[in-house]
């Protein structure tokens, strides 16, 4: 894991530079407004990244943690922090990387109704949202919705998941579950969690979200 740590006082121009790890975090200052954050690779295999900071006196709309694909010599966008003028700015930072998996396919006799191929590394899904669990609406390929998997499985708190991709009517079932909740917009950050009755969209701060409903 890679961490670092810088304080910034917004009124002046710095420079940082940072060893030279597998993965880098590189910082650009873009005027006296805005700072963001890449990562770049050098190590040979594609990783999964995850990265979180914890900021004073910088705001971002960017919803943590950011989890990313990341290939060598790949640069990557991870953050923009916007500096508020007159207050002393500071940010923490930590990376955490792992090597992605390619996924096998099972033999082609194997076929899932809702899926033309059911890859090995591939949940099932369930069609309906379970008012006695906590219901996660997920799609493929999406580090958010792995993450909140990952850390309910780990702390064996028991959940639904309804899997956008797998089950393409999961979707409709998802927005109209928003639409009832006052959401209006066309398009939602993933994963939507309902869980007695209550519609969660567009989380920010995942960890502070799941760590929620750890007892």
């Amino acid at each position: 894991m890679k961490q670092l740590i810088s304080t910034l006082l917004c009124s002046l121009v710095l420079c940082f530079g940072f060893s030279q790890d597998p993965i880098e975090i590189i910082e650009e200052r873009l005027g006296d407004k805005q700072i963001k954050l890449f990562a770049i690779s050098t190590l040979e295999e594609v990783v999964e990244i995850t990265f979180n900071a914890e900021l004073s006196g910088f705001t971002t709309s960017t919803p943590l943690p950011v989890i990313k694909s990341l290939s060598k010599d790949n640069k990557i966008e991870l953050i923009t922090l916007d500096l508020t003028p007159n207050v002393e700015c500071s940010y923490t930072t930590s990376l955490s990387y792992k090597k992605v998996q390619k996924a096998n396919l099972l033999p082609s006799k194997t076929v899932l109704t809702t899926s033309p191929t059911l890859l090995d590394n591939q949940r099932l899904t369930s069609i309906e949202i379970n008012p006695e669990k906590i219901n996660i609406f997920t799609k493929n390929g999406c580090g958010r919705c792995t993450f909140v998997k990952e850390y309910f499985d780990k702390n064996k708190i028991p959940y639904t998941e309804l899997n956008t991709s797998i089950h393409q009517p999961n979707s409709t079932l998802m927005f109209d579950e928003l639409q009832k909740s006052g959401f209006a917009s066309g398009s939602v950050t993933m994963p939507v969690v309902i869980f007695k009755g209550q519609v969660t969209h567009s989380i920010k701060d995942l960890q502070k979200f799941v760590d929620g409903f750890k007892k």
